[in-house]
């Protein structure tokens, strides 16, 4: 009788083996293994496991997804029985929040003020106020309706003026560009001031707030102050414990005394204001914990909280959790299916707060479907987003990427109609309740800065995909075409002069848009960019429309400030000279660094403007070489 087989020594841990990696457990222990400790796993060696194929496992993800999936509905379907079938009054809480703001009763006892040099009659402050309460309040109604601006001007000067600031900078033609720099000059001041006066106050948080959502004009957009005032905003926040449901006492030895009206929507609209941000540039958001995003959706569900705050809120939860889920998925089928349920978990917000939905509800709505479709792509094709069929990198396509970019398609057609035309374009009317889109509704000066930067995204989306799925020539194609030229135009309008933000953007998409057509393989090319998740798309195309224009794209050094002089540019030989002309001290050098660094440009004849057909996109050579750089 042959002697037993000796069992052969187990080397490998769990994780390692179910993913056939090599192993060093036995080098490192009793410690885990050098993959488990980099990933967070729990190094385990188990003689009797057995890996399951990955087919298997791939189909018990999607059974829990599945699962997962009937009971949102099932628990949406109990929520919406349970709820009352009383219609809903069209004066909710924010609509009267706004309009007690802008009663003659609450302005009458507004006082003439000043600060700095800059003075303000009664009326001018009546007139500011007034306005704030119609076109900006809405968007971010973190004040309580009985503090009125008299109030404000005694008690919290901080917040005071900076509704001053905003509404005076985002009326140019009611107020001169020398009064606004003169408020401007004499605001730092005080800003610097207010957020160095720890602990903040609340009305401090809540002007911090206001700052990031209507910032100062910039001109160069990495120098935008929004994501680092939103993180004071936060943190003050967390220090004032509003996070949590019960408010610490007002205590000397903490420092902070808390109103407990305006504890549950502040926290709301800090969570919503920064991860909002988080979503443009790309980030982490500073609020993304399972808590704490329980604590939200738990504040959202408050009936006392205004709704429409509530609901922006809630878009960002499903934003927020699916985000990096998606992005730090290893498996482009399991990251489509969670892209696939944060879209119907988007759908079912939808639902529930389809009496309080409005025209900017729904492009926050689309632009976060967008960012998300955006990082699926950007995290989980280096080659397929360059190319939706075999074609261009010869690579077939994996159908699920394929129809998740085809619905970002159709997202950023949307998200343009509905700001630009005021109208949207869905088979299915949007529920809007009592509120039609209206293009008086979207071309309020009130607007926040978010929806021009979701548009430029939405147009700078649109033109990659349009090159790189072959769609040119088709009528998705035209399509894409005619909705870049109505979003410049759009951007456009909202210009006062050309070094204003939105014209300098809509300049950035017409070089990219016109460059398309004689350097397609440019526009649609490997991104440099890809570490910002869907913002990517956003900073590459910025990147290739400087390098398009000879500006300079590299920071020289951790000391120099990324910033150019804006220069208005109205011939093709300005834009053609400008390696030989530069705008800045650093221009030369980094038109130099573009060419050595594969530049777009530098295989190009001496004579390639000549060739190039200005009047191809139907848009005028003015509006071509008009505009400085949005960077």
């Amino acid at each position: 009788m042959p002697p037993p087989r000796k069992a052969r020594p187990v080397r490998s841990c769990t994780e390692c083996k179910q993913v056939k990696l090599r192993c060093d457990a036995k080098q490192t222990s009793p410690r885990p293994c050098t993959r488990c400790l980099s990933k967070g796993f729990e190094c385990v060696v188990d003689s009797s496991f057995r890996r399951t194929p990955a087919r298997r496992r791939l189909d018990e993800l999607s059974q829990e997804v599945n699962h997962l999936r009937r009971s949102l509905q099932d628990a949406a379907h109990q929520r919406l029985s349970a709820e009352p079938q009383v219609p809903r009054h069209g004066d909710t809480e924010t609509v009267r929040c706004s309009s007690s703001w802008g009663t003659e009763q609450s302005l009458a006892d507004v006082e003439d003020d000043q600060i700095g040099d800059c003075a303000f009659t009664r009326d001018e402050l009546i007139s500011i106020f007034s306005t704030f309460a119609v076109s900006f309040y809405k968007h971010l109604p973190v004040v309580d309706p009985p503090i009125t601006p008299r109030l404000l001007q005694k008690s919290s000067p901080f917040l005071f003026w900076t509704i001053v600031m905003i509404v005076v900078h985002r009326a140019p033609l009611a107020y001169p560009e020398v009064r606004s720099s003169a408020l401007s000059n004499a605001y730092k001041p005080l800003l610097a001031k207010a957020v160095l006066a720890t602990p903040l106050t609340l009305s401090t948080i809540q002007a911090l707030l206001y700052l990031c959502t209507w910032p100062f004009s910039v001109d160069y957009q990495a120098r935008d102050q929004s994501w680092t005032l939103v993180g004071i905003a936060v943190n003050a926040a967390l220090y004032s414990g509003l996070h949590k449901p019960n408010h610490p006492q007002s205590l000397r030895s903490i420092g902070v005394f808390v109103d407990s009206r305006t504890r549950s929507s502040l926290w709301l609209a800090c969570f919503y204001v920064s991860a909002n941000l988080s979503q443009s540039i790309g980030v982490p958001p500073y609020i993304r914990s399972p808590e704490d995003l329980a604590v939200v959706s738990r504040i959202a569900s408050d009936e006392s909280v205004p709704r429409e705050l509530a609901v922006l809120a809630e878009i960002q939860v499903c934003a927020v959790k699916y985000t990096s889920l998606v992005s730090e998925s290893a498996e482009l089928h399991l990251a489509a299916m969670l892209e696939r349920a944060f879209k119907h978990e988007l759908d079912l917000t939808k639902d529930r707060f389809a009496a309080h939905w409005s025209a900017d509800i729904e492009f926050v709505f689309l632009d976060a479907k967008l960012h998300l479709i955006a990082t699926l792509a950007v995290s989980h094709s280096n080659k397929q987003l360059n190319s939706t069929s075999e074609g261009s990198s010869g690579l077939p396509v994996d159908p699920s990427l394929a129809v998740a970019l085809s619905d970002g398609f159709d997202c950023a057609i949307r998200l343009i109609r509905i700001l630009c035309l005021g109208q949207d374009v869905s088979q299915a009317p949007i529920p809007l309740g009592k509120h039609a889109i209206t293009v008086d509704e979207l071309f309020a000066e009130g607007l926040p800065k978010l929806y021009f930067r979701g548009l430029v995204f939405a147009a700078f989306y649109l033109l990659r995909y349009r090159i790189s799925s072959n769609t040119t020539l088709t009528a998705a194609g035209h399509l894409a075409r005619k909705h870049v030229d109505i979003a410049c135009n759009y951007l456009r309008r909202h210009s006062m002069r050309p070094t204003d933000e939105p014209g300098r953007a809509a300049a950035a998409i017409e070089t990219l848009h016109r460059f398309s057509t004689v350097l397609p393989a440019a526009i649609s090319g490997p991104m440099r960019i890809k570490e910002r998740l869907g913002a990517s798309i956003f900073y590459d195309a910025l990147t290739k429309a400087n390098e398009f224009r000879s500006r300079p794209v590299w920071v020289l050094n951790d000391q120099e400030q990324p910033q150019q002089k804006l220069v208005v540019e109205t011939t093709p030989s300005n834009i053609a000279g400008q390696a030989d002309t530069p705008a800045t001290d650093t221009g030369e050098r980094g038109a130099e660094l573009s060419a050595g660094n594969g530049g777009y440009l530098a295989d190009l004849p001496e004579d390639w403007l000549e060739h190039l057909d200005l009047d191809v996109m139907e848009l005028s050579g003015d509006l071509f070489m008009g505009a400085a750089t949005f960077s």
